[in-house]
């Protein structure tokens, strides 16, 4: 009946912790279900498919390789199964078009249609070809459409018969995506004339988990054992594939969770806000139901029950509300992983993260009730006082300040006071601008290709320049010649090439970047340490060097086309190819294994004021002039098209904070400015007895709250500088980011600024007219 009565009293506090529990468990339940089944889905597609745990691709000219690897690998305890398949692998530029869209720059794998995969959509038949379904959307195609295939310079075309799920190299984020043919379409093509240069070998390879080892140090035996990483030409791990098709995932996800624990934290000071306040009110109620018998141990339980009811209803509303999010939610999020969403709610972990939201509820509500126990009852029945714990007050002279407006000066008075009272406001605006400023930055680094760049640790450029030409000794020596009458151009402003080579490196087969020049412009700032100067010196990723176990100081030994150097680590630095397991050294380091080594593509920065469009035309002028096949691209507009996708993620969840942020904070203010104003009628009435006009009253309750919105603004940049890159560089970790870096820049920070504070003034402001309904008179009694 207590608990019933109260919730009547106030009901505006009690909706308050009925919405924030239903926001809470909402996110969470959504969150948690998609994050925990994602990566059971993916599983499941694992092993549904049966897909290998690693691949490793034999060019033309490498099948004996082929055969004797396979043969070696089925030697060893270690493997558990080993398969050998014929595919066309198409490495070249303009070899794949969608429609009537321009050439596909991604490497394809040419495959006969595996009996484990299963189509999403279509139908099986003959001369049909199938796409995986991030094609599908990425380049917006549906079955019948028509696929291009230029072998040898001759045309082959397909219509698409349907679509399958691939979690094997069917995200967005690998840089290969396989196309399946039937069977018989596959092997009428495979001995044509013009698929002969193509013709390739994938071994893929299943290792034995009952030997009592992690996959890591499995692998790691066969490729000491058997040289199947060195060997061949495109080694993939599924593990790897796994990280980079599940990373816009988690990150995506990762994001809303940490806003619902941010939520959780602001419902937590809330509580803790309305239970004070509610005691005030109440010390004497309170003191008159121990009097009559009700023990403080009843009282304090009746409050905390209280406020697990409220929790507990908004908790299962919001638990029945994720039924419906969670799977418009799930389908977001795995878009681009290769796989569709198949779940629903998951119950288990759900039901845990709401129970641990629980407790941390009742613990804060049991914490802030403490005070009931000190209650003095014959002091609360005389006259309903509180006692000294319940009282906090800061005096500041209105005279010693010297401020130019009136209501402002009131105002300063007014906040310094009672700031006790507002604390709870500080802090909730201070997380308010540090959740809103931190994926305000978020989006600003994805919106700038520059910026971006920086963030992913890769580098940048307007134009990339690649030399498609037969690649004999003459044509590498004209392609420099190029790049030398490139760099004389008025509109660029520098020029560099990186150019990556898959080798071993310690027994592993691993990807490095050959770099002409580290600086500024390309981004390749090291982490610690710094960059290669000679020949002997490398830098590694800390994923890389956390896998070969290389550090600082240590030395690598790296294998290619027969030679074998070693090189010492003189830096760190992040890179997202091969999610971060990969390294770097200068031209003249990978000159030393492959002494004839000529760069075959370049990227061009350009100066401010050119024309990209101009550029590319002088470009390929010049290319013809050297009698060289050159494809130029726009780097810039390529950038902005893979992005799109993420970049209007990044969106959405701005637009989401910052609707949620209002939301949370106008509730807020409105149940803070109901319960100060009606404490501070008296207080009113003495300043309107003293000449004050309603406006001066009303702007100085305003501009109370605007210097709260202040306040909390310092206190969530403080917070901002202190955890914004952490958080992040946590949550992109998977992509091999180990170094996240945010520009908090104006544009980041005043909008959510002038959002939070112009809100409090204004809608302060507003509540503030209830004012006008009063005279002095009333005002003045004593309520």
């Amino acid at each position: 009946m207590m608990i019933k009565n109260d919730i009547r009293k106030r009901k505006s506090q009690a909706a308050v912790i009925f919405l924030l529990s239903f926001l809470i468990t909402l996110l969470i339940s959504t969150s948690v279900s998609v994050l925990w089944q994602s990566q059971e889905q993916y599983d499941e597609a694992a092993a549904r498919m049966h897909l290998p745990e690693v691949i490793n691709i034999f060019n033309k000219g490498q099948h004996s390789d082929a055969d004797e690897v396979t043969k070696n690998l089925q030697k060893q305890p270690e493997t558990e199964e080993v398969m050998k398949e014929n595919i066309l692998l198409l490495r070249e530029n303009q070899t794949v078009r969608f429609k009537d869209d321009s050439w596909f720059s991604s490497g394809t794998i040419i495959r006969a249609f595996p009996d484990q995969y299963s189509l999403t959509e279509g139908t099986r038949k003959r001369d049909g070809i199938y796409l995986p379904i991030t094609l599908k959307d990425s380049k917006h195609l549906e079955t019948g459409d028509i696929v291009t295939l230029k072998l040898s310079g001759q045309i082959k075309k397909y219509r698409i018969a349907g679509f399958f799920e691939d979690p094997f190299l069917g995200s967005t984020m690998t840089g290969f995506k396989q196309l399946f043919l039937d069977r018989k379409t596959y092997e009428k093509l495979s001995k044509t004339t013009e698929a002969l240069n193509y013709k390739s070998t994938m071994v893929s390879l299943w290792t034995n988990h009952d030997t009592g080892k992690d996959f890591t140090s499995r692998i790691k035996e066969l490729n000491g054992k058997t040289g199947f990483a060195r060997k061949g030409t495109e080694y993939i791990e599924q593990p790897l594939m796994k990280m980079s098709a599940m990373a816009l995932t988690d990150i995506f996800l990762g994001l809303i969770f940490l806003f619902s624990l941010l939520m959780l934290t602001v419902m937590l000071i809330t509580i803790r806000y309305l239970i004070a306040s509610s005691l005030e009110d109440d010390y004497k109620e309170l003191g008159i139901l121990n009097a009559l018998g009700y023990s403080k141990r009843k009282l304090l339980g009746a409050k905390i029950l209280q406020t697990a009811f409220l929790f507990g209803a908004g908790g299962v509303a919001g638990l029945f509300g994720s039924f419906f999010t969670v799977p418009s939610l799930g389908e977001t999020a795995m878009e681009g992983s290769g796989i569709l969403w198949h779940g629903g709610i998951r119950l288990e972990p759900v039901i845990l993260s709401i129970l641990a939201a629980a407790l941390f509820v009742v613990l804060t509500a049991w914490m802030s009730l403490w005070c009931v126990r000190k209650i003095s009852t014959v002091q609360a029945i005389r006259n309903g006082k509180k006692d000294i714990c319940f009282t906090k007050r800061y005096q500041v002279s209105l005279v010693k300040l010297n401020l130019p407006s009136l209501p402002l000066r009131l105002a300063v008075k007014h906040v310094s006071v009672r700031l006790p009272q507002y604390l709870l406001l500080v802090i909730v605006c201070g997380f308010m601008i540090y959740s809103m400023v931190s994926i305000s930055a978020l989006h600003e680094n994805m919106t700038d290709i520059r910026k971006t760049a920086v963030l992913f640790g890769s580098s940048a450029s307007d134009i990339s320049i690649a030399n498609t030409s037969d690649l004999s000794a003459d044509s590498s020596i004209l392609f420099q010649d190029f790049i030398e009458d490139t760099k004389k151009l008025s509109e660029v402003k520098s020029i560099y090439s990186t150019e990556s080579q898959y080798l071993d490196m310690e027994h592993q087969k691993m990807l490095l970047q050959v770099v002409s020049q580290f600086n500024n412009e390309n981004f390749l700032d090291p982490l610690k340490g710094r960059v290669p100067k000679y020949d002997n010196e490398m830098m590694l990723t800390e994923v890389s060097s956390n896998y070969l176990g290389k550090r600082e100081g240590d030395m690598v030994t790296v294998s290619h086309g027969g030679r074998r150097k070693r090189y010492l680590v003189v830096g760190i630095y992040q890179s997202t190819n091969d999610a971060g397991k990969v390294g770097c050294m200068s031209l003249k380091g990978f000159q030393r294994l492959e002494p004839d080594f000529k760069y075959q593509s370049c990227e061009l920065l350009l100066k401010e004021n050119a024309e990209t469009k101009f550029v590319i035309k002088k470009v390929k002028d010049l290319g013809k002039q050297k009698n060289l096949e050159l494809k130029v691209e726009n780097t810039e507009k390529q950038i902005k098209s893979l992005l799109e996708d993420a970049q209007l993620g990044i969106l959405a969840l701005v637009i989401l904070f910052y609707m949620l942020c209002i939301f949370i904070i106008g509730f807020i203010t409105f149940l803070l400015s109901i319960t100060l104003l009606k404490k501070q009628r008296r207080e009113f009435a003495i300043q309107r007895s003293m000449g004050y006009s309603i406006r001066n009253l009303r702007l100085q309750f305003a501009f109370s709250f605007g210097i709260i919105g202040i306040l909390g603004t310092v206190f969530g940049l403080v917070f901002v500088g202190l955890f914004t890159n952490r958080m992040f560089g946590l949550m992109f970790s998977s992509l091999g980011i180990s170094k996240f870096h945010a520009e908090i820049t104006g544009s980041s920070v005043l909008p959510p600024v002038f959002i939070i504070v112009g809100f409090l003034i204004g809608f302060s402001y507003l509540i503030s007219r209830r004012t006008n309904k009063y005279g002095v008179r009333q005002l003045a009694e004593d309520i």
